[in-house]
């Protein structure tokens, strides 16, 4: 599975383009470079292309020497093609199909070549191109978040926990080792019976303690994390889906389906999206979620 990183995941974005007609001749590009689109197009009639920068902006004499590559109605593009000398050292200019599905293990993960086949053939460039330029997944938009998402909720988690710990150090209850481990528990339990049967405690003060220790377990014990969590984004119109379940297997997708629009999801779940788009990107919402784009979200059920 072809593992992206989010600057990656963004950067790959069909918006991010600019998008041109290959039989465009105002359109500056290599001869080579526009004979392959033509070639690839043939063969895949849905292919379309995208310039970085602005064709209508280039300078006097300057040629395009790749493109990127996508879908009409996807979010993200497939990669890249182009003609150019692709060697770091020497060489000669050859057809070029970058894709995050390739692995060329000639170099190193680093480097751009890393995800690129060459060829000097045309014909050769557009099976590769057949064979590797294909739609980003929703394993691969998962494997961006994951560890985000499941730091989100360990830290809720966390947070609860360490509420109910600062309450027990309070009143001198530090957890112990060995043979000891669990003795604060064991007196923390006996101390919250007597404050629950209404026990008058010498020292008013750790009446009020207890009294805050028992409000922060509460808390705690009416928080479990929830470990599951699904992953919503949108791919052009169509909305995807897919289960993650972080206390077995955090980077596997379960159940993933697909829905002609967002609005066509359960309604719970388009409930809560609504909610994670009034907070900010990256904040987590305990029971709800996170939403890290505009049409990214992991919500909870």
């Amino acid at each position: 599975m072809a593992i992206y990183t989010n600057s990656e995941l963004k950067e790959a974005r069909v918006s991010n383009f600019h998008r041109i007609d290959p039989e465009d001749n105002n359109v500056m590009l290599r001869k080579h470079l526009r004979y392959f689109m033509f070639e690839l197009q043939d063969k895949n009639p849905f292919f379309q292309f995208a310039l970085e920068s602005d064709p209508t902006k280039f300078s006097d004499g300057m040629l395009a020497s790749s493109a990127t590559v996508y879908v009409k109605g996807e979010t993200f593009r497939r990669g890249w093609i182009g003609y150019a000398n692709y060697n770091d050292t020497g060489g000669e200019d050859k057809f070029g199909v970058w894709s995050q599905h390739i692995v060329n293990e000639k170099y190193a993960t680093y480097s751009y070549q890393h995800h690129m086949k060459t060829s000097k053939n045309v014909k050769t460039a557009v099976k590769a191109g057949q064979a590797f330029l294909n739609p980003v997944t929703s394993a691969n938009v998962h494997s961006v978040y994951t560890w985000p998402v499941q730091s989100s909720i360990d830290n809720e988690s966390s947070k609860l926990k360490r509420g109910v710990g600062d309450k027990e150090e309070e009143l001198g209850l530090s957890q112990g080792y060995g043979k000891y481990a669990e003795a604060a528990d064991d007196l923390t339990s006996e101390l919250l019976t007597l404050y629950d049967a209404g026990h008058e405690f010498i020292n008013p003060q750790i009446t009020e303690r207890l009294r805050l220790l028992k409000d922060a377990v509460i808390e705690r014990d009416a928080h479990k994390p929830n470990l599951q969590a699904m992953l919503v984004w949108v791919d052009g119109n169509t909305a995807k889906t897919g289960v993650v379940d972080f206390s077995q297997d955090k980077n596997k997708l379960l159940n993933e389906r697909s829905y002609p629009s967002p609005e066509d999801m359960p309604v719970e779940i388009v409930n809560k999206i609504s909610i994670l788009q009034v907070g900010n990107k990256g904040d987590y919402v305990p029971d709800t979620g996170i939403r890290f784009e505009e049409d990214i979200f992991y919500v909870q059920m």
